[in-house]
């Protein structure tokens, strides 16, 4: 068997208001790599784990999201809001860290919003976040125009991206050529 391009170390949060259930979570990274694998190559998921976080804010960002021992690839599922440079907002954020000399994606962390009880939020929302986010962080940079593709910027019609989604072509085909090209860029910087 082939070595993974990626190995990507997951972790939902558990405990309190913002728990994420289990089922959820593998079925949300277990998405997320059959809807990405197929552009960038085997993506492999070898733990899955809960993770109490050390703060009650209702917001957090990458930085709230520190494992030590951690891999160099990492994703948090978590039911509270993302706070981004502007604004709190459902979704997700992404932090990567590039080789200085390869400008290649070395590290990224990853955090998503799944929904607290109440919310208007749906797993097909935490799914398109997920998938979107983890293009980004294989160096798809540009958001997307086209309204079916995960990489638009703020989906005004989800259901047109799950359509893609079932479909198993979640990314226009500008989109998959730019993840195409970044993951070979990944591969060959490891031979």
């Amino acid at each position: 068997m082939s070595k993974p391009v990626r190995e990507l170390d997951a972790y939902y949060e558990v405990g309190g208001p913002y728990n994420v259930k289990p089922n959820e979570a593998r079925y949300l990274y277990g998405a997320t790599v059959d809807l990405v694998a197929p552009y960038v190559g085997q993506i492999s998921v070898p733990r899955l784990r809960g993770l109490r976080l050390r703060t009650s804010a209702p917001a957090i960002n990458t930085s709230t999201f520190n494992v030590p021992g951690a891999g160099e690839h990492n994703m948090l599922l978590t039911g509270r809001r993302i706070q981004g440079r502007k604004r709190v907002h459902p979704g997700g954020i992404n932090e990567t860290t590039q080789g200085r000399v390869t400008q290649l994606i070395k590290k990224s962390k990853i955090v998503v919003h799944t929904g607290t009880p109440g919310e208007n939020w749906q797993l097909s929302d935490s799914l398109i976040s997920t998938v979107h986010e983890t293009a980004h962080t294989f160096g798809v940079i540009d958001h997307c125009e086209v309204p079916s593709c995960a990489m638009t910027k703020d989906a005004a019609d989800y259901e047109m991206i799950i359509g893609s989604i079932a479909a198993g072509k979640p990314f226009c085909d500008d989109c998959a050529g730019d993840l195409e090209i970044a993951a070979y860029r990944e591969m060959a910087a490891k031979l």
